[in-house]
Order: structure tokens, then C-alpha cells, then sequence
């Protein structure tokens, strides 16, 4: 070969190898796309180095962890795996790998959540067949484990109905040989569950019928919509023998086609059956003994059968138009056939009809009578033609005639009346009548409009309202005449109902009269009287303890401030400067206790008359005592007491801030003014929906004596502090009227010489 050819070849082997590199990597690049966007995780490494070479983008998303702590340390993945489950991946990896059958199913942790993960790793050998590389495949299955864990559920539920389903259930493949059967079925067949299951059963059931049950399952197992039903009786090994409903059908168990079979125990129904059969007789005996003319017909008007009050009341009606099969509609005039006709269509087509009309029968003899038509059916629920019943009423419409008459009266009564709503109900508490002033208090309160016929208690949206009337209306219907004054809601309203029976002949009460007066404006009248009457004597008992409280309080710190004064302008000029600053520093303390006296009074009486409003908000408790203790920063200091604020920032209460602030301010400064040398400590425990607040100290405490007589008007308690300090005796009443406005309680536990701590409630953040 010369140069140039040799040239020429080369240049053709460099275009193969482009060629073949340009495919290759074409392939690494598809490859790595498909590992990059599929969901799961594709990862490989290099078995002898245990060296991590290759993991694709979806293990963050699987494990939550990023894919370079991973290359840093290859078991981190590990750290993940929930700990019942990581020593047995952990065996299971190092040994199923050298065995190429790696394939397991483990729980992991990932942001407090636990998923499944399904793990399967493959070898790569060299030619000596030792392993040098790994390859493996993670993914989700979490979806699937609780599907399967559904159908488990699943399963185990439907075995628990089987075993206990009043039917016996049986289940036998293409050989008859049993697959399942409930203990409702072994029971029934006086068998054992290892005699069930080690012959076939379906002689057990039936001996007589055996061939007969093979051929139907035979059927159902070759036809899918195939089903059987019949009835027959069966005899157990007990020798007692059983009616019983046979159903079977085909179904899919464990994978194959197998017949279900259902039997239930009709004995008890078969021998009803029997009872009917045998009660006919007396229904016949029944029939023709009673008021009601009965007639059957077939679907072409032809009579069947009647009783002996259908003969009575439509004469020469014989058993000879039996025997005929006489047409009923012969005996009706041309305008009764056409009338009598349509009634009969539509019990034919399964509709009851009832009226009740005039019916001329006997020439010119003409009678009220109620008619009834009814589809008559067969054994197999088909109708085949119509029982026609009629009954003679003329008696009771003339009476209703009279009572309609009544009514008119009544009526008139009744709409006359522009005080008192009036009404009537019968046994059914169907309106009979009722007055316009009762519509209109009905449309008032339960937006109701009214009709005669029409029950009650389909117009009263309570079910309060409605058992209380009700217990009223049977006491009326037993006999019982009463006047009772009634509230209803929704509008708070006030009725004087006075209950009457109504009375007919012979003593039967066929209703009730309700005579409704209301009442609501008199009895709102005395409320307003009896409250006004109870705020007045509440605001004299105020007025003389408010009179009480000013004259005890106020004569203290004014005497002081009075005899400090005095002695400062008599002796100004022989008083040092220290002496003078020590009076005039007395002076302020006085004043600044007359100050807090009257400000809490203030609070304490627009409070007890009402005239301060109570605004609940959600506030932070901590917000607040932030704020407040500034403001004994500088008393603290000089008593040398340290406060602790406890309160979270995270707990809220509601309540009126400004109340829970003086609430506060008051017990914090009752604490200073017991306390020396100590702390005070102040926060708040859950209790139950309630925040209870403490204000706990370290002071003087206070014995049983003292401790009964606070919180109230009547006792005043006006203990001198540690450094003579004077309270305002109003601040802890003020507290109490301020707690239980917000709905809370305050107390206090304290012993002579160890400390007091003060409670007091407010409602959490709902």
C-alpha cells in the first residue's frame, strides 16, 4: 500500500471514530437525562473503593439531603432510614449484594414525616467475576404500602362480617372442595371445621338434592352473570332439619373462579307462611263482619269475589255474578261508569285512591259514602286487578254539617276578638279553626303561614318550643283545663295560654281550644319596675359604703398631711435643710396616697353604677407588665426588692386591658408596700381555658384574721407597710369588682411571716 492509500484509510478509520464517539457520547448525554428527570433515584459506585461515583438529582427531594454531603460520606444516606429499620438494610445490603438479589422495602424520616422507600441494587463484575461496581435504583412506594395496608384492612373487615353474618357462607372451587366457610354455616351443618374442609360439603347440605346443587355450579362456574336462588330443606347431622334460602353465585378468590354460596335460615318464615295460609279463613270470617262493602275485581271490571256488606249495600249482588263473573260497572249509571273507570285505571297502575262522595244507589236513594280502590297483587307482587271497598258516612257528615255550622258561630267569636288569638287542633294537632290575630302572631314569630288541616308543629322551628306545647296539648286532650304563662323565643315574648278540652257527646274529647293572650309588654313593664327597683338599693348600699370608705381612708392621710404641714409652717425657720426636705418629702407621701385613694375610688364607683364600660380585647400580658413596672423601678430600688417578670410573650388573654393594667398595678404595689430586702415575682400558668396570674412576694405575710377580711365593702384593712407606708383600703375591692367583670376570680394564699401570693383569672385567647 502506498502512502496516499494508507493516508486515505487512516482518514476513513478517524471519521468511524468521530463517528462512533459522537454516538457514544449522544448515548451518555440521553443517559443522563432520563437518570436526571426521572423521579427516582439512580445512583452508582465503585464496590472496592467504597466510593460513591454517580447519584442523580432526585435524591434531595427523596432523602432531603443534598447530593454533596452524600459524595462526602456515602453511608449518610443512612442517617435517614428509621432506626427499627437501618440495621436490617444494613445486613441485608452486605449480604443479598454478593448474591445479585439485593431488593428491599424500608421506612425513612424526612422532615418529621415517614415515607416509604423501595431499594434495589445490582453488581457489576470484571471478568474474573469479582464485583467492581454497583448500580442501583430507589423509589417511592409510600402510596403503595398504604394501599396495601388498606386492602389488608380491607380484607380482614370483610372476614369479620363473614364470621358474623347471620347467613351461612361458603365458598368451594371447580372440584367443590371448600375454600372458605363462616361459622354460621358449620354451626348450622353440626360440623367440624376440619370435616368442612376435608370433604365436600354440598352433600352435607343436601343429600337429596346433591346432583342438583353440582349441576347449579357447574353452570355459575362456566356463565358469569350466572346466579342461583332457590329454597329447600336440609337436615344436619343433629338430625334437625331447616328450611333454607339458597343463593350462589361466581366470584374471583385467590385468583381463580370459584362459586359463593349464601344459605339462610327461612324456618321461622316458612312457618309463618303457613300461619297466613291458615289465617285466611279467619280473614274471610273478618271480612264479613264488618261495615265496609268489599268487592275484588279482575283488570276487565269482572267481580271476583265481595262480602256480605258489599251485598247489603248494592242489592241483588248474589253468588250467581260470581259464577258469571258478572261486570261491576253494570250496575253504575252512564256518568258513574265514566267516574268509576278512571278511579279503577289508576289502582291499576299502582296508585290508591280515596274519596269520599255522594252515591245514589236503590233508585233514588242517595248516601255519603267513603270509596277506597287498591291495586290488588298476586303472589308474584303483579297486579291483576282492584279491591274496591265502600262505607256508609251520611252519619258523620251530617255531624260534620252541624259542626261546620258551629263553626261559622264560632268564627264570628273568634274574629271579633282584637286581644286574644284562638285556635283549635283535633287528636292529630291539626288545626280545626283559628282566629286572624293568631295567623298573624304565628307569621310574627315563626314566619309561618298557617292552614287549616295542617299539623302545628310544622310551623314551630324548636324543638324546645315544640316539646313544651305538646306536653300541654296531651295534658288538655286528658281532660285537664289549665292557664299557664309561656315564654317563647326568638323574640323573648310573654303569653298567658289558658288550655281547654273540647267535648262532645258522651264525654270524648275530639280537641282542644287554646286561647292566647300576650302579655309581653306587662310582664316586660314589672322587670324594668323590679330591676330599677334592685339598682336603687344598690346604689344606696354604695353610696353608704362609698361615704364609709371616704371617710375612713381619707381621714389618715389627710391628718398626716394636715399635722406635716402644721409643723412645717410654725417651725420653717428653726428646721434645717434636711429636716424641712424630710417633712416636705412626708407632705408628698401623703398626697400621693390621698391621689391613689381617690383614683381608685373613682374607678371603684363609675364601676359599681355602671357607668364604666367594659371593652374585651385580646392583649398580651406581657406587653403590659413591661410597661408597668417602670413605673416602680425607683421604689423597688430603694426597698431593695427585685421584681421577676415571668410572663411569655406567646400567651394572650382577653379581657378589658385597662382593667387587667389596674388589676396589676394594684397587687405589684401592694407587694412593694409588704416587702423588704426581697423579690416579687409575677406571670401566669395555664388553667384549664383560664390564665391564672400570680403576683407572688417574699414579705411580712398576713394571718388568717387579715387574710378573711380582704376583698370586702364591709371590712376595711388598712395594714401599715414595711417602711410605714399606708395603703388606699380601696385597691384590692376595686380588683375583685375588675376580675369578675371579665369573667375571672381573684383569692389569696399567704402565711404570717413567709410571703403572700395573689391569683387572679382572665379568659386565654379562644
Amino acid at each position: 500500500m502506498d502512502e496516499k492509500e494508507e493516508i486515505k484509510s487512516l482518514k476513513v478509520e478517524l471519521e468511524k471514530l468521530k463517528s462512533e464517539n459522537q454516538q457514544l457520547r449522544q448515548t451518555v448525554d440521553n443517559l443522563t437525562l432520563m437518570t436526571n428527570t426521572i423521579k427516582e433515584t439512580f445512583w452508582l459506585s465503585d464496590y472496592k473503593n467504597k466510593k460513591l461515583i454517580y447519584v442523580s438529582p432526585s435524591y434531595e427531594k427523596m432523602f432531603g439531603k443534598s447530593i454533596e454531603s452524600l459524595f462526602e460520606d456515602p453511608t449518610s444516606w443512612e442517617d435517614n432510614i428509621h432506626p427499627d429499620d437501618r440495621q436490617r438494610i444494613r445486613e441485608a445490603f452486605n449480604k443479598k449484594i454478593l448474591q445479585d438479589n439485593y431488593d428491599e422495602e424500608f421506612r425513612i424520616i424526612k422532615n418529621g414525616k415517614i415515607e416509604w422507600i423501595r431499594d434495589r441494587a445490582y453488581p457489576i463484575k470484571d471478568e474474573n467475576g469479582e464485583i467492581t461496581l454497583i448500580t442501583g435504583l430507589s423509589q417511592f412506594i409510600t402510596d403503595k404500602q398504604v394501599a396495601e395496608y388498606k386492602l389488608r384492612e380491607t380484607t380482614e373487615n370483610l372476614i369479620q362480617i363473614m364470621e358474623t353474618s347471620p347467613s351461612g357462607i361458603l365458598i368451594v372451587n371447580h372440584k367443590f372442595e371448600t375454600l372458605y366457610a363462616n361459622r354460621y354455616l358449620i354451626n348450622l351443618l353440626c360440623l367440624t371445621s376440619s370435616e368442612v374442609f376435608s370433604q365436600n360439603v354440598l352433600k352435607h347440605i343436601n343429600e337429596e338434592s346433591y346432583d342438583k346443587l353440582i349441576e347449579c355450579c357447574k353452570e355459575i362456574l362456566s356463565n358469569e352473570n350466572c346466579t342461583k336462588h332457590f329454597e329447600f330443606k336440609i337436615k344436619n347431622q343433629e338430625g334437625l332439619e331447616y328450611w333454607v334460602d339458597f343463593k350462589a353465585n361466581r366470584i374471583q378468590y385467590n385468583d381463580m373462579n370459584c362459586v359463593l354460596i349464601s344459605l339462610n335460615d327461612i324456618t321461622k318464615l316458612k312457618k309463618a307462611q303457613e300461619t297466613v295460609v291458615a289465617s285466611r279463613k279467619n280473614l274471610f270470617a273478618l271480612l264479613n263482619n264488618t261495615d265496609y262493602a268489599f268487592i275484588l275485581l279482575n283488570r276487565n271490571f269482572q267481580i271476583i269475589d265481595f262480602n256480605l256488606a258489599a251485598n247489603r249495600l248494592i242489592e241483588n249482588l248474589t253468588s250467581l255474578h260470581l259464577m258469571k263473573r258478572a261486570y261491576y260497572d253494570n250496575y253504575l249509571n252512564e256518568f258513574e261508569q265514566l267516574r268509576f273507570r278512571k278511579e279503577f285505571d289508576k289502582a291499576m297502575n299502582g296508585v290508591g285512591v280515596l274519596n269520599e262522595r255522594k252515591l245514589s244507589i236503590s233508585g233514588d236513594k242517595t248516601v255519603w259514602v267513603e270509596e277506597r280502590y287498591y291495586p290488588a297483587k298476586d303472589e308474584d307482587n303483579e297486579i291483576f286487578g282492584v279491591a274496591y271497598s265502600v262505607i256508609d258516612i251520611s252519619e258523620r257528615k251530617n255531624a260534620e254539617t252541624l259542626l261546620m255550622e258551629s263553626k261559622a258561630y264560632l268564627r264570628a267569636i273568634f274574629d271579633s276578638s282584637t286581644e286574644l288569638n284562638i285556635f283549635t287542633l283535633d287528636k292529630e294537632y291539626r288545626y280545626t279553626t283559628f282566629n286572624w290575630q293568631h295567623q298573624t302572631k304565628m307569621k310574627m314569630i315563626w314566619n309561618a303561614d298557617i292552614k287549616v288541616g295542617e299539623n302545628i308543629f310544622t310551623y314551630i322551628d324548636s324543638d324546645n318550643a315544640s316539646e313544651k306545647l305538646k306536653d300541654n296539648f296531651d295534658r288538655t286532650f286528658l281532660g285537664e283545663e289549665f292557664t299557664l304563662i309561656e315564654k317563647f323565643k326568638p323574640d323573648d315574648m310573654f303569653f298567658e295560654n289558658t288550655y281547654s278540652p273540647i267535648i262532645y257527646k258522651d264525654n270524648i274529647i275530639e280537641g282542644i281550644v287554646v286561647i292566647v293572650r300576650d302579655i309581653t309588654d306587662k310582664i316586660k313593664n314589672q322587670k324594668k319596675l323590679e330591676n330599677s327597683e334592685k339598682e336603687l338599693k344598690e346604689l344606696n348600699n354604695s353610696k353608704d359604703k362609698f361615704f364609709s370608705i371616704i371617710a375612713h381612708d381619707l381621714k389618715s392621710p389627710l391628718s398626716g398631711l394636715i399635722g406635716v404641714s402644721h409643723d412645717l409652717s410654725r417651725q420653717v425657720d428653726n428646721l434645717t435643710t434636711d429636716e424641712i426636705k424630710n417633712l416636705a418629702k412626708a407632705m408628698n407621701e401623703s398626697a400621693k396616697n390621698i391621689f391613689s385613694l381617690l383614683e381608685n375610688l373613682l374607678e371603684w364607683s363609675r364601676t359599681v353604677t355602671g357607668r364604666k364600660e367594659v371593652n374585651k380585647d385580646n392583649m398580651n400580658p406581657n406587653i403590659i407588665a413591661m410597661a408597668l413596672l417602670s413605673l416602680f423601678t425607683e421604689v423597688a430600688k430603694n426597698k431593695n426588692i427585685k421584681i421577676h417578670n415571668e410572663f411569655d410573650n406567646k400567651d394572650y388573654l382577653y379581657g378589658d386591658a385597662n382593667m387587667f393594667t389596674t388589676i396589676l398595678r394594684n397587687l405589684v404595689s401592694n407587694s412593694l408596700k409588704f416587702t423588704q430586702d426581697g423579690d416579687i415575682y409575677i406571670g401566669l400558668v395555664k388553667d384549664g381555658d383560664m390564665g391564672k396570674v400570680y403576683v407572688k412576694d417574699t414579705g411580712v405575710g398576713m394571718s388568717d384574721k387579715i387574710k378573711n377580711k380582704l376583698f370586702r365593702i364591709d371590712e376595711n384593712v388598712t395594714e401599715l407597710g414595711t417602711n410605714k407606708e399606708k395603703g388606699t383600703g380601696i385597691g384590692l375591692i376595686l380588683c375583685k369588682e375588675f376580675v369578675e367583670k371579665n369573667g375571672g376570680k381573684i383569692w389569696v394564699e399567704s402565711k404570717l411571716g413567709e410571703g403572700s401570693t395573689f391569683y387572679f383569672t382572665f379568659p386565654f385567647v379562644n
